[in-house]
């Protein structure tokens, strides 16, 4: 059974700038905390299909996952997908789907996500969750503090 939550953050930018820079692949860097590189593992614009390979700092050792689109709507919608048998973890499938929604003059970004990693890491998985939720919370704050300093210029 899969595991899921939900994350809700208010970005003070429009949706465009918002799924702009979720889609600048390239420029992870400038705003992913314990970001080390990204490497994009296709071509041409990015687009349902696109995957890149995401290298992190956690816990003191690189971690990398593989992400791939699966759907989009520019400026309202992004599904990306993880296949932890292709990174570090070696098991799971990890589903983000971010909808954005104007809002007061800025962007609402509702992350639904959700984990499978077999029944007994499920239960690991549960423990881990409050630490999980709290990592991605500050990836939406990080993305919402760069998007916000862009705007300003």
């Amino acid at each position: 059974m899969a595991i899921t939550y939900t994350l809700n953050h208010h970005v003070n930018a429009p949706p465009e700038a918002v799924f702009a820079a979720m889609l600048d692949i390239e420029g992870f860097g400038a705003w992913m905390e314990n970001f080390v590189r990204v490497e994009r593992l296709d071509e041409g614009e990015v687009g349902p299909g696109s995957s890149w390979r995401e290298v992190r700092n956690i816990m003191g050792r690189e971690g990398a996952e593989v992400f791939e689109i699966r759907a989009l709507e520019p400026g309202r919608r992004l599904e990306l997908y993880v296949d932890g048998k292709k990174g570090t973890t070696g098991r799971g499938e990890y589903h983000y789907v971010y909808e954005l929604e104007e809002r007061e003059g800025g962007t609402d970004v509702r992350l639904l996500g959700g984990m499978e990693m077999g029944a007994v890491f499920n239960l690991f998985a549960r423990l881990m969750l409050p630490m999980f939720k709290k990592m991605v919370r500050k990836d939406l704050e990080s993305l919402a503090r760069h998007v916000e300093r862009k705007e300003q210029t």
